[in-house]
């Protein structure tokens, strides 16, 4: 049986830390012999200081010092910093310059949905794409909202699929097994970014602060959804929030209260990758089935975007 440091029998601690300390003192006195006293203070300063905390520890702990002498890891930092950022190496986040992130920089649009009727998925998407909208993000908003991507992309491929509102790990795996191109969320949850980031899931959190922003970067994000968009200030906010960022090529994806009247000045700044917006598919003209009127809406969208 391997023995605990604690109960180990290789010595009482206070008998222990005396052999040692006696040690020492003979060492001490045979080199004083032999070096002057400042050469022989710099040789054992690291070793007595080292010997020293051992003894303390272990006389408090009950722990056999010698145990600590060879394993000063033992002896815990609770204040060190960690070796390195949670995630920087996260090569499943939503990027700008390669995978689905560069996809969705290159179409510009995202329609943003809430789907309550099955029946409407297929054409949904249908229509979208007939008017120049190849990026969605469909909402977990609706007990049906996976089984409807489930449909989409099993019938429309060349739509590129994003799920939003996932909030947990549960419905990362939903998404997962959905064949989602991407997911993104209202906002930052570590947990779900490295769960997604082990699921292969690139994802993107939502922000509206310098703070989020901050621990996305931390999670190896660089193209963050800003949400929502214009009741937290709009782009002027966007500008002042992401200055501090500009030098890491972040770029945005502004979601909440966009709308033709203001797509065009979102899309001409350089913060902002795509932009996203429910206007385009309104969940009232979704469920009165009326897909020309949202085709009509895609095209004046793509329109301003080209």
């Amino acid at each position: 049986d391997i023995e605990s440091p604690i109960s180990s029998t290789r010595g009482n601690p206070s008998i222990s830390c005396t052999g040692i300390m006696a040690g020492l003192t003979f060492f001490f006195f045979g080199a004083a012999l032999a070096f002057p006293v400042s050469a022989i203070a710099e040789l054992i300063r690291p070793a007595a200081r080292a010997v020293t905390t051992s003894c303390v520890i272990s006389f408090l702990m009950g722990i056999d010092p010698s145990f600590l002498i060879e394993n000063p890891s033992a002896i815990e930092k609770p204040n060190s910093p960690p070796d390195r950022v949670a995630n920087p190496d996260n090569m499943s986040a939503l990027i700008p310059d390669s995978g689905p992130g560069k996809d969705l920089i290159d179409t510009r649009l995202l329609a943003v949905l809430v789907i309550d009727d099955l029946e409407s998925a297929v054409p949904l998407a249908e229509s979208l794409l007939a008017g120049g909208i190849q990026a969605m993000e469909l909402t977990l908003r609706t007990p049906v909202a996976i089984e409807a991507a489930c449909r989409i992309r099993e019938a429309v491929p060349e739509m590129m699929l994003g799920i939003g509102t996932v909030l947990n790990t549960d419905q990362v795996d939903e998404v997962v097994k959905a064949g989602a191109a991407f997911a993104v969320s209202p906002g930052v949850n570590p947990t779900v970014i490295r769960y997604a980031s082990a699921a292969g899931l690139p994802f993107g959190p939502g922000i509206m602060t310098p703070t989020e922003i901050d621990a996305s970067v931390q999670e190896g994000c660089r193209l963050l959804k800003f949400f929502p968009a214009e009741s937290s200030g709009g782009l002027a906010h966007l500008i002042n929030i992401s200055a501090p960022y500009n030098h890491l090529g972040l770029k945005f994806i502004p979601l909440g209260g966009v709308n033709l009247g203001n797509l065009g000045t979102y899309l001409g700044n350089d913060l902002i990758g795509a932009v996203g917006g429910s206007w385009i598919a309104p969940r009232d003209l979704i469920a009165e089935r009326n897909w020309k009127k949202i085709e009509s809406n895609a095209r004046e969208a793509r329109s301003i975007a080209s």
